[in-house]
């Protein structure tokens, strides 16, 4: 029996939308309901669009109109309506469009009649993308997020009913979400506003609904979907696709439309399968039905993502614009079956309209108080009807988010996470105040035991402690605790860190941290704990050199507009020589560690003397043009298009310090430079040089990735893959540079069965020069995302070393990327 709730509800539900939707009804076919068709009235951008049951509601005032129903694949109908200002029913049945074949001669080397017609569209392509450069228009975006099936366990761990989403049928709606905007196009660039935004089950959420979903078009040359998907009518698309006419229908302003099947050439190309629609004469897209796989994005998680698109009429007779969009999706990982769609519905075209908005870096905002409103108000205002699913969706997530947000519901879910168990002991303990947003933990002890030369066997610990507060849980306090001892130099090591961050805004975030701890001379780590650990007990290679420092630390840390980040620290520290203590390994157990020492390999003795060091500098990071999502209480960075100007000072002050130094570094990067179906590539150049270097230690040099493992880093901008340690530090002024391209499988997806593989092809060089040493780079390929499924992270690469223009070696590296 329905509950009388959830009945009162839906009741409500359609009383208001009669009041306001006003003009209501069912859009179907011969065969029954048709989701998504457009509905909307004749020369104007105000409609809607029929919900998955075919269910529409169009707000109208007073007077008589002219509304067309209209679906891609099928004949418009055009009905005239007088609207009296009651509610007022009207159901529509669509005839699936006659399209039929020209009459052609077949001959043995004749191309599809698809082909010219494609050829046309193509030299239109520029024309209709930036026939209109300035616009605004409102845009409804819903997004659904179900699981189909569910796992009883993943990894062991009892799925249950994820709190009451999942039915009996391990089935449940996971995100389910409206949100309004105004949205804005000054040629290139959008700007989002979203004015409204309701989340089921969360009322102080905004969701992840963006209008710019319904940018996606086909007279772009390719479409960013995890991958640059090639459009069918772009200029390399011949390259891509076979063309076949599926038929032809006359339209409502007489020319013929034509319905072109595209058929990807290969499987595991960046492209789409589907239907175009072009419009004789003009040439332009009238409505789109295309999909896509994993395959064709190298995404094994995905299944299909299936995109359709309406177009109405804005302007006789060449300016059509989006009128409604589908996106559904269906994904499978780990034992869930995920179906999800975005439906979205644009009205209310205004060309030229751009000067009522502030054009800055701001490009997605969500206003203060949209989510707000309660549900009266979404259905006076929501031009697509919910379906059953949905309406039931926000009554039982209503009735849910007041459970998961009491403190009985935290509390009780606590009192089973909290509980000691003895694999705890193994894997580290938590313990939650989720009420409080308090929490505490102790890490797993077997992150925390390795192995090295200096310290011998090392057991270590770290406790930490956390608390957020604010809107958002904006504010936050870290304390961290670790601890460690090592037992062939039976010492015991401290420190602590404390970090409070202020607010999500600027990321204003303070820091002090002291103690006593070991760290390599290479500050940036080029060699992990368990690596070196690895190559100490079955190789006898302790790679690692270690000092240790007792220290106070202060750092200040903020994120402020324009893409500009600033980061301030002073640090006082005394350095104490390390020497080996023990010579344990697993293999080679004859054998001698060198010395920690740093290129003196035979020398037991201390390599410096130990001294004290008070060094401050600061680190400046400039993105040029960085767009932002502003949240009410949050503001997220979405990057840039452009490189990262960054700046580094760091000054050794002769202060009850025998260190005196100053240096400065400079360096240029960027990320994920597109180049359409060639993939991408990224690169660093970096330069520095001493200021002052009257006094200054080993690990106060100049140092640069290195590595001397068959384990290297899955990205190349920071180190190299061969480089010996310390051989090329210096106080000398350097040079440095890094560029690696990844072709994303334009090479390999060409071959048969070697494409199956879904891995991806890279090159790199990378770049020294010394004073000292004069010059050394690597040359690089490699293959990249390779595994199994949806687990590919790994990346091999042959690598050639060079110093001073001649060959050094060539060897293999691994790298594993997350």
């Amino acid at each position: 029996m329905m509950p009388f709730r959830l009945f009162l509800v839906m009741m409500f539900s359609v009383f208001f939308g009669q009041l306001f939707g006003q003009l209501t009804g069912r859009v179907s076919d011969a065969l029954g309901a048709l989701p998504f068709a457009s509905v909307y009235v004749e020369g104007t951008s105000q409609g809607t669009t029929t919900n998955n049951d075919g269910l529409y509601e169009l707000k109208l005032e007073k007077g008589t109109y002219r509304v067309v129903f209209q679906f891609v694949g099928y004949h418009s109908v055009v009905r005239q309506v007088k609207y009296l200002g009651q509610p007022m029913k009207l159901d529509v049945q669509l005839k699936e469009a006659d399209f039929t074949l020209p009459d052609v001669v077949v001959k043995a080397d004749a191309e599809d009649p698809a082909y010219p017609i494609i050829r046309e569209a193509m030299k239109k392509r520029k024309f209709y993308k930036n026939q209109v450069d300035t616009y605004s228009c409102r845009a409804y975006v819903k997004g659904v997020q179900k699981i189909e099936d569910a796992p009883q366990s993943i990894f062991g761990n009892k799925i249950g009913t994820m709190d009451g989403v999942l039915d009996s049928n391990r089935q449940g709606v996971v995100y389910f979400a409206e949100s309004l905007s105004k949205l804005y196009y000054k040629a290139p660039d959008y700007k989002e506003i979203v004015e409204y935004v309701k989340v089921s089950g969360d009322d102080n959420g905004f969701g992840f609904n963006s209008a710019t979903i319904m940018t996606f078009s086909l007279y772009n040359k390719t479409l960013g979907i995890g991958r640059d998907i090639i459009s069918p009518i772009a200029p390399n698309a011949m390259n891509y696709y076979r063309f076949k006419l599926a038929g032809t229908v006359t339209g409502k302003d007489g020319k013929d439309v034509n319905k072109i099947k595209i058929i990807p050439k290969r499987s595991h190309d960046p492209t789409f399968s589907g239907f175009v629609y072009i419009r004789d004469d003009y040439w332009d897209i009238q409505g789109v039905d295309i999909w896509l796989t994993g395959k064709n994005i190298k995404q094994p998680i995905l299944d299909t993502l299936r995109l359709k698109q309406n177009y109405l009429e804005l302007q006789s007779p060449d300016l059509w614009m989006l009128q409604s969009q589908n996106m559904t999706y269906s994904l499978k990982l780990f034992g869930f079956e995920i179906l999800g769609y975005f439906n979205g519905v644009v009205s209310d075209y205004q060309l030229g309209d751009t000067e009522s908005v502030k054009w800055n870096q701001n490009v997605y905002i969500v206003e203060d108080g949209a989510n707000d409103k309660d549900i009266t108000f979404w259905d006076s205002i929501r031009p697509m009807p919910l379906t059953l699913e949905e309406s039931t969706d926000y009554v039982r997530k209503d009735s849910l988010q007041k459970i998961w947000k009491s403190k009985t519901f935290l509390d009780s879910v606590d009192r089973k996470s909290n509980e000691f168990k003895l694999m705890n002991l193994l894997m580290g303990y938590t313990y939650s105040r989720s009420y409080h947003h308090q929490e505490f933990s102790i890490s797993s002890p077997l992150n925390s035991i390795y192995f090295n030369s200096v310290q011998g066997t090392t057991y270590g610990l770290s406790g930490s402690y956390s608390k957020s507060w604010g809107d958002g849980e904006q504010s936050r306090i870290r304390i961290k605790l670790p601890v460690s001892y090592g037992l062939s130099e039976q010492k015991v090591r401290v420190s602590g860190k404390i970090e409070y961050r202020k607010d999500k805004k600027n990321y204003a975030t303070l820091s002090l941290s002291g103690g006593q701890q070991v760290t390599q001379f290479n500050h940036s780590k080029p060699i992990g704990l368990i690596l070196n650990e690895l190559y100490s007990l079955l190789d006898k290679k302790n790679y690692m050199k270690l000092y240790e420092e007792t220290f106070g630390r202060i750092g200040y840390s903020v994120r402020l507009n324009h893409g500009l980040n600033i980061a301030l620290y002073s640090k006082f520290s005394e350095r104490s020589p390390l020497v080996n203590h023990t010579n344990f390994s697993w293999r080679k157990k004859e054998a001698l560690y060198i010395s920690n020492t740093p290129l003196q390999p035979t020398r037991e003795t201390p390599g410096f003397s130990k001294h004290r060091a008070f060094i401050s500098g600061f680190h400046v990071a400039w993105t040029p043009k960085t767009e932002y999502s502003i949240y009410p209480s949050e503001r997220v960075s979405l990057g840039s298009k452009y490189p990262t100007f960054s700046l580094d000072y760091r000054m050794g002050m002769p202060l009850s310090s025998a260190i005196s130094f100053q240096t400065l570094t400079g360096a240029v990067e960027k990320r994920n430079v597109g180049l359409g179906v060639w993939g991408n590539f990224d690169f660093k150049v970096k330069g520095g040089l001493f200021l002052e270097k009257d006094s200054v230690g080993l690990m106060d040099y100049f140092h640069f990735g290195a590595n001397q493992t068959w384990f290297a880093p899955y990205s190349g901008m920071n180190s190299f893959r061969l480089m010996p340690y310390y051989v090329y530090r210096t106080t000398e002024p350097f040079a440095e540079a890094h560029f690696e391209h990844h072709f994303k499988g334009f090479f390999l997806d060409k071959i048969p069965l070697i494409r199956k593989l879904g891995w991806n092809e890279a090159i790199g060089l990378a770049a020294l020069y010394t004073q000292e040493r004069g010059s050394y780079f690597e040359l690089n390929a490699g293959l990249e995302n390779m595994g199994f499924k949806a687990f590919r992270l790994l990346r091999v690469d042959v690598v050639s070393a060079f110093a001073k223009g001649a060959y050094l070696q060539t060897g293999v590296t691994v790298g594993i990327g997350f």
